[in-house]
């Protein structure tokens, strides 16, 4: 076994003698070009293609199933022949980035635990096919996985739970889904395109250099270590899980009874089997066709009712700010006194026993790292008990549009207002300005003036432009900025 490991990397010297030296080259670039952040980003670009590129390069001389080498009749197990290539090829592309990282003192614990990940993901996708082109289909069916999986069930949840609303993904999510987009947003931040496309340069001469080195491989220093059927059908089951769930997230059927659920995933699952099962076998195996579909449509449901009641009636247990309003934007009031955090849990318990009806409530709670959004339309009843909870901190988060109005207001920009189908420009912005503060005294100094805000019918919106970039702000009949625009109108008038 450690002959066979030798042998290996005897086979790869090429690859670590051209590794080595871009690395160096680009060490020579960055030291020219006076700007360490170029030397980083290189580097990270550097590594991260050799992670993803090797294995597959080497894909059909290792993986070869029609050419059997006399190291298939060698007493080493699947287990020891997987790690005798595994190893080899771990250690030729990290020892020249741990060198690398000491030389230029760089601290890249993430990115060599990046790397592990990547490449580990390719050689497990080399593992489970033998032709190149289904391994490129395999490994970005793989690394899209994770995020189709998450918004498909994410869907779902929005979808067939009450109040669930789904507010996007952050960078953070993205980052944990898809860790590559972290070398692209990198990448965007330090550098111009111009000198993107010039590295793109850069990196094809790279793998034209690695397929120089990997392409003379001798065939019979090859061998397989490792059985990939099982592997395979994991991968399967996810592609099919994934396909099911966001079709049943894309149907949203809302307010479905549990048997209706359940009869919706077992008939698009069945649906997706079918297609998977003549795709890969170009005929249904009936008996794994009946079987998969079991298998997966109990998983799934399983899933969905054990999380649903949790889910629904979830707050977070550590809130660093509130937020509450009856229209959904990105653009909040954040609470974070301890007092309106306490008073807009309770409001949210009671919203979670109540009815459905035509009022809309928004409650937002942020965490350290993410927010959580919930969306619920009460009845009349609750609304107004909701209003009678408002308090002077509460009044900046409900009032928030106004608010937000008022601040962007204090800038050098333009006002378009679009009042009952009519659309014009407001070119007095700071006699707007003066009565939106106005108004929103009004409010501060009498709460009871939110009762009388007709939230129903729908709202109206106000844009404001600077530098052609257009904000828009929402407001209801009967509020501070709808009150504002009234009075200027009977000034207009006048």
């Amino acid at each position: 076994m450690l002959s066979l490991f030798k042998n290996d990397l005897k086979q790869l010297k090429n690859v670590i003698v051209i590794f080595i030296s871009c690395l160096l080259l680009n060490y020579l670039i960055g030291t020219m070009s006076f700007d360490k952040d170029i030397i980083r980003v290189m580097f990270y670009l550097t590594v991260f293609i050799f992670s993803l590129i090797m294995p597959m390069i080497n894909l059909q001389y290792l993986f070869n199933l029609t050419k059997q080498t006399h190291f298939n009749s060698l007493p080493i197990t699947r287990i020891q022949g997987f790690i005798v290539h595994y190893l080899s090829g771990v250690i030729c592309l990290i020892i020249p980035a741990i060198i690398y990282c000491w030389l230029m003192k760089l601290n890249c614990l993430d990115l060599l635990i990046l790397i592990f990940v990547y490449y580990s993901l390719v050689n497990l996708t080399a593992y489970c096919t033998t032709s190149f082109i289904t391994n490129i289909i395999l490994l970005l069916a793989i690394i899209l996985i994770p995020i189709v999986l998450y918004l498909s069930l994410f869907g779902i949840f929005t979808t067939y739970i009450r109040g669930v609303v789904f507010d996007g993904l952050s960078l953070n999510i993205i980052k944990y889904l898809l860790p590559f987009i972290g070398f692209i947003i990198d990448v965007k931040n330090v550098i111009e395109l111009k000198d993107v496309l010039v590295y793109l340069g850069y990196i094809l001469i790279i793998l034209f250099l690695a397929v120089c080195a990997c392409k003379y491989r001798r065939l019979e220093n090859n061998y397989h270590g490792f059985s990939y059927k099982f592997v395979a059908n994991v991968i399967i089951l996810l592609i099919i899980v994934s396909i099911s769930w966001g079709i049943l997230a894309i149907i949203g059927m809302n307010y479905v009874t549990a048997k209706e659920f359940i009869a919706l995933n077992i008939i698009i699952t069945l649906i997706v089997v079918f297609i998977i099962q003549f795709i890969r076998y170009h005929r249904v195996r009936y008996g794994l066709y009946v079987l998969q579909t079991i298998v997966i449509s109990i998983i799934t449901t399983c899933i969905f009712f054990s999380s649903m009641d949790y889910i629904e009636n979830y707050i977070p247990a550590t809130i660093k700010a509130v937020a509450i309003n009856p229209i959904s934007n990105n653009q909040n009031t954040k609470l974070k006194d301890q007092q309106s955090i306490d008073k807009i849990i309770n409001i949210h318990q009671q919203l979670l026993a109540s009815e459905d009806g035509n009022h809309e409530i928004n409650i937002t709670y942020y965490t350290n790292r993410t927010k959580i959004v919930r969306k619920y339309n009460v009845n009349e009843k609750v609304f107004n008990s909701v209003l009678d909870e408002i308090d002077d901190n509460l009044l900046k988060s409900w009032l928030n549009e106004s608010y937000q109005l008022l601040k962007i207001l204090d800038q050098n920009t333009e006002l378009v207002v679009y009042d009952n189908n009519v659309t014009y420009l407001n070119e007095d912005i700071e006699l707007f300005k003066s009565i939106l503060k106005t108004k929103l005294n009004d409010f501060e100094n009498n709460h009871t003036l939110i009762d009388q805000i007709n939230y129903v019918p729908g709202y109206n919106n106000v844009d404001v432009i600077k530098n052609k970039t257009t904000k828009t702000f929402m407001y209801y009949s009967n509020d501070p900025i709808a009150l504002t625009i009234k009075e200027i109108n009977k000034i207009k008038a006048n």
